[in-house]
């Protein structure tokens, strides 16, 4: 994810707390009871929270009765498949760290999947698909499956998962891809048993996702086709604590001061200053901070060849990233911001360039997906999910705009609470631990059991379409 990670209350989580303050719900012991009725325990619910689904022309695959049961053998089951799992998983995550390849170099790292998928499943011929180097993209993979009651011909509800596999320049894997990555597939996998087991249709696809944190690589997947067909899609980022919020819009770009060497003891009065125009146009950001609200970010470094210091520079790059809670909110910010370089180029007499690198989108987590994802971790693991916003951006943002899609941030244990979130060495050396890899096991369950809903609920998958779509024509606050 780029950028770091703090806590700020959230849009969502300012709204659920004035509805519940004006309609006096005990909403934390509600989400914990329909968590124990998810997962099949004994709740006070009155109905159970999965309804029976019926094909058209096709019996239903259990009567009402039978939920209870069929509740509790379906998280069972999706728990017992994927802790099964747990040592392959381990090897291909701690693999996945040794290797540490950059935005769009992660080519041992999608081997390294696929070759597992394909001895695993693929060259079984048992329903799986794996197509390597997917949509246009050297280093993206596609994993797929689907399953049919015999005698169904409708249409298949598609759930997505996403493993994201870059590394970061300098820190390596400091932001848990490698534990995003065995989510993925371990949520992916487990889904896909759970339909073939209860005999209900659905199809699983997962995409493994190069450069996010530089790149963009979801955004240039979203545009050549990746998600299209996708019913909802589905994945979970490690971090210093556990919420389901939102994240930063953000935009990246380049600007090239370009002035006129001189010498510069001899003659500097013949040089245009283009690092004097980068010192500048950075000053003009820390002072701009004070005008715009807390929640927004702007943060750039300065950058230079073949500086020295008897010369006056004739160039000089300054890469900026500036970041607002929500899409509106960047679009105001970025005028102002661009104007601290325009000033700095009037002010030295140097012409400036501009070029747009990273462009993501806020995050919009689906609230019917999040309020289920909830329910299981309470229930289940007594993890907690706050709703504060994440201060970092990601690429899935962009995704969440296209289809219902969830991102939850959980918690791992860390040996530094403090200084020891993302993007540090010490993030990385505590996401190889086998404590870190035990949660993110008990997330894939709880994202499992999320699709698997979303695939026999109609009910409660039209609920999430109906919502996103009254969300983009800004009927509702969230999706």
């Amino acid at each position: 994810m780029v950028g770091c990670f703090s806590l700020l209350t959230s849009r969502r989580g300012r709204r659920a707390q004035q509805e519940s303050e004006n309609n006096g719900s005990n909403s934390q012991q509600q989400m914990v009871e329909v968590g124990r009725a998810l997962a099949g325990e004994e709740s006070s619910l009155p109905v159970p929270l999965l309804p029976a689904y019926s094909p058209p022309g096709v019996a239903p695959p259990f009567e009402a009765a039978e939920l209870a049961g069929v509740l509790k053998d379906l998280h069972q089951s999706i728990e017992s498949r994927i802790f099964g799992l747990s040592g392959e998983l381990r090897q291909l995550s701690l693999k996945m760290f040794e290797y540490k390849e950059l935005a769009f170099e992660e080519r041992k790292t999608h081997d390294l999947f696929c070759n597992w998928f394909e001895d695993h499943f693929a060259k079984k011929k048992d329903g799986w698909k794996v197509t390597r180097h997917a949509f246009g993209m050297e280093t993206c993979f596609s994993v797929e499956f689907e399953h049919r009651p015999k005698g169904y011909e409708g249409p298949l509800k598609t759930i997505g998962y996403n493993s994201e596999l870059d590394a970061l320049p300098g820190v390596g894997h400091a932001c848990g891809h490698p534990l995003i990555a065995i989510c993925g597939v371990a949520s992916a996998i487990a889904t896909a048993d759970a339909l073939v087991k209860h005999d209900l249709p659905g199809k699983v696809v997962l995409l493994g996702t190069p450069a996010e944190e530089a790149g963009g690589g979801k955004v240039i997947l979203l545009k050549n086709g990746a998600y299209k067909g996708m019913d909802v899609c589905l994945m979970a980022h490690p971090g210093p604590f556990s919420t389901v919020g939102s994240s930063l819009a953000v935009e990246s770009f380049r600007v090239t001061f370009t002035g006129k060497a001189a010498h510069a003891a001899a003659a500097p009065w013949e040089g245009i200053n283009a690092l004097d125009a980068a010192v500048q146009a950075y000053v003009n950001i820390a002072t701009l901070r004070q005008q715009v609200p807390p929640s927004h970010r702007m943060h750039a470094i300065i950058q230079g060849d073949n500086f020295a210091v008897n010369v006056i520079p004739d160039e000089a790059l300054v890469i900026c990233n500036a970041r607002a809670p929500t899409k509106p909110e960047l679009a105001a910010l970025l005028p102002r911001v661009k104007k601290c370089f325009e000033a700095a180029a009037l002010a030295t007499g140097c012409k400036m360039h501009v070029k747009t690198t990273m462009r993501y989108l806020d995050l919009e987590n689906s609230t019917p997906l999040t309020d289920t994802f909830h329910q299981v971790m309470a229930s289940k693991y007594d993890d907690v999910f706050d709703s504060v916003d994440m201060i970092g951006s990601t690429d899935f943002g962009d995704v969440t705009y296209a289809l219902p899609s969830l991102h939850p941030l959980y918690s791992i244990p860390l040996t530094d609470p403090k200084g020891g979130a993302n993007h540090t060495h010490q993030f990385e050396k505590d996401a190889r631990t086998e404590a870190a890899h035990k949660k993110t096991l008990q997330v894939a369950v709880a994202l499992a059991l999320t699709g698997v809903k979303v695939a026999v609920d109609e009910d409660y998958a039209g609920e999430v379409r109906r919502m996103f779509e009254d969300w983009k024509k800004g009927r509702r606050s969230a999706p």
